[in-house]
C-alpha cells in the first residue's frame, strides 16, 4: 500500500511537471512579439531595398515637418537616404535627419526600432509641447526629463508596473553641458504627459497629471524614452512651448513668431550638438568626487518631497556614501524607505507617481530599486536613488548598519574612499568590475 501510494503520488508530480513544461513549450504562451524590426529589415534586404545601409550612430528627430524642412533648407548639404525613407544624412554620413513620417508615437515606434536595428544608438529629439496651467510661458525652452506614459505605445515597452520613463542621463548632463558652454537661454526641465488622443484631453485629466508632476504635454517622448530604456539606446527630448491649456480654455500660440523663430533656432542647436555628440568623448559612468556638504542638505529637500507626496512611510533615511560626512564617491543621493511589507507594492506605486523610475535591475526579493534625476544648481542634473524595503529586514539593517559604522570611524572612510577611487580606475566604466573592486573592504567591516 505504500509502495502504490508513492507511485501513484510520482505519477501524479511527474504529470504536472509535465504539463508545467509543455506550458512553457506552447507557442500562445509566448510573449515575444511576432514582427520585429530586424525581419522587416530582413525582407527588405531580400528585395534589394537596403543593400550595406548602416544607420548613422546620432539622430536628429523632429517633430513637426517645418522643422525638418528649415533645416533642409538651411543646410542643401542634407542627402536623402535611399533605404530609409523620411530620412536624411549630414555631415557625411555622421548624422541623420528624421521628420515627417506621421503624427504620434506609433509612427514613431516604427521608425526608432527601424534605426535602431541599423546601427543609430542616439536620439535626440526636437518639437512642440503645450503647458499645462501656466505651468510654462509661451516660446519657452523645455528639457523634457522624463515623461507620463499614457499614449498608448510607451506601455508595451516598459515593465508592467512602470508608468514613468526618463531621458538618458547622460544625455542630459551632455546636453546641459552643450547649453551652459555656449550661454544657451534657460531650458526649463518638465515631466512631459505623453497623450496622443488630442480631442480626449479633460480637466479632469490635466488636475491628475498636474498632481503627478507634468507641466507639459506632448504626443511622443515617453515611447521615445521607453524604446531607449528597451533597447538600451541614449534619447533626449527638447520641446518649445507652443500652446497652454488651462482650467478654462486651450490657447493656441504655434503660428506666433515667438515660437516659430525659437523652434529654428532650437533645431539648429540640437543639429550643432549632434555634430558635436558624434565625436564626442563619453562621460565617465564611475567617478569618485569629493565629499560635499550640501549632500545632506539635498536628502532633506528630497525627503521633504517624497514626504509631502507619499503615505504609509514608516522612516525614510539617508545611506550610501554621500551620508557619511568626508566620504565621497559618485554624488548619488541613496534614500532608503520602510513601509509595512504588506504596503510594499502601494508604495511603489506611489513612489512612480513621484516620479521615481522603477529598475527591475538593481532590485532583489526584498529590496525595489528606484531612481531619478532631478535639476542641481551644481551638477545640472544630479541622481537620487530610493531603496524601498520593509522596515525589519536585513538589507535596511546592512544599509543603515554601514553608514552608523563609517560615521563613526573616521580612519575607515578613509581607507574606503581610497578603495573607492582605486575601483573607478581599475572599472574603466565597467559596473561589475566597480562592484567586485569593493567586495574585500566590505568583508572587513565587523
Amino acid at each position: 500500500m505504500v509502495k502504490c501510494f508513492i507511485y501513484n503520488q510520482n505519477n501524479y508530480m511527474l504529470k504536472y511537471l509535465f504539463l508545467f513544461i509543455i506550458s512553457f513549450m506552447n507557442p500562445l504562451n509566448s510573449k515575444e512579439p511576432i514582427v520585429t524590426a530586424e525581419k522587416l529589415l530582413e525582407h527588405k534586404r531580400a528585395y534589394g531595398h537596403l543593400g550595406d545601409f548602416k544607420a548613422p550612430e546620432t539622430v536628429l528627430v523632429c517633430y513637426q515637418r517645418s522643422t525638418m524642412e528649415y533645416l533642409l533648407k538651411q543646410h542643401p548639404e542634407f542627402q536623402p537616404s535611399h533605404a530609409v525613407t523620411h530620412f536624411y544624412l549630414f555631415n557625411e554620413g555622421q548624422i541623420g535627419l528624421l521628420g515627417d513620417w506621421g503624427v504620434g508615437a506609433p509612427g514613431l515606434a516604427i521608425k526608432i526600432e527601424e534605426l535602431i536595428a541599423l546601427g543609430a544608438k542616439r536620439f535626440i529629439a526636437v518639437g512642440t509641447a503645450g503647458g499645462l496651467m501656466d505651468a510654462h510661458q509661451i516660446a519657452d525652452f523645455v528639457l523634457c526629463h522624463k515623461a507620463l506614459a499614457e499614449d498608448g505605445v510607451a506601455h508595451l515597452y516598459l515593465p508592467k508596473n512602470q508608468q514613468v520613463v526618463e531621458a538618458d542621463s547622460q544625455m542630459v548632463l551632455e546636453w546641459t553641458r552643450f547649453a551652459k558652454e555656449r550661454s544657451l537661454p534657460t531650458f526649463h526641465p518638465a515631466m512631459a504627459w505623453s497623450f496622443s488622443a488630442l480631442f480626449r484631453e479633460t480637466v479632469a485629466d490635466v488636475h491628475r497629471v498636474r498632481e503627478h508632476g507634468c507641466s507639459a504635454v506632448e504626443m511622443e517622448a515617453a515611447t521615445l524614452y521607453a524604446i531607449g530604456q528597451e533597447k538600451g539606446v541614449e534619447t533626449l527630448t527638447l520641446f518649445v512651448i507652443s500652446d497652454s491649456i488651462t482650467q478654462e480654455e486651450w490657447i493656441p500660440r504655434i503660428k506666433e513668431p515667438a515660437v516659430r523663430d525659437n523652434l529654428h533656432q532650437l533645431a539648429d542647436w540640437a543639429l550643432e550638438f549632434c555634430a558635436t555628440d558624434s565625436s564626442r568623448t563619453p562621460l565617465p559612468k564611475y567617478v569618485f568626487k569629493p565629499y560635499n556638504s550640501l549632500f545632506p542638505v539635498l536628502f532633506q529637500k528630497e525627503k521633504e518631497r517624497i514626504t509631502s507626496l507619499i503615505k504609509d512611510s514608516l522612516l525614510i533615511e539617508h545611506v550610501g556614501s554621500t551620508s557619511v560626512p568626508g566620504l565621497g564617491g559618485k554624488g548619488i543621493i541613496d534614500i532608503a524607505i520602510a513601509v509595512s511589507p504588506e504596503n510594499i507594492d502601494s508604495m511603489s506605486k506611489q513612489l512612480q507617481d513621484a516620479g521615481y523610475e522603477f529598475r527591475v535591475r538593481g532590485s532583489v526579493p526584498n529590496r525595489l530599486f528606484f531612481r531619478i534625476d532631478l535639476p542641481d544648481v551644481e551638477e545640472g542634473m544630479r541622481r537620487y536613488h530610493v531603496h524601498l524595503t520593509s522596515l525589519n529586514s536585513d538589507e535596511l539593517k546592512g544599509l543603515i548598519g554601514f553608514r552608523d559604522y563609517l560615521r563613526t570611524h573616521p580612519e575607515e572612510v578613509q581607507q574606503y574612499a581610497e578603495v573607492k577611487k582605486k575601483a573607478v580606475d581599475e572599472a574603466n566604466g565597467d559596473g561589475e568590475k566597480y562592484r567586485k573592486s569593493k567586495e574585500h573592504f566590505f568583508q572587513l567591516i565587523p
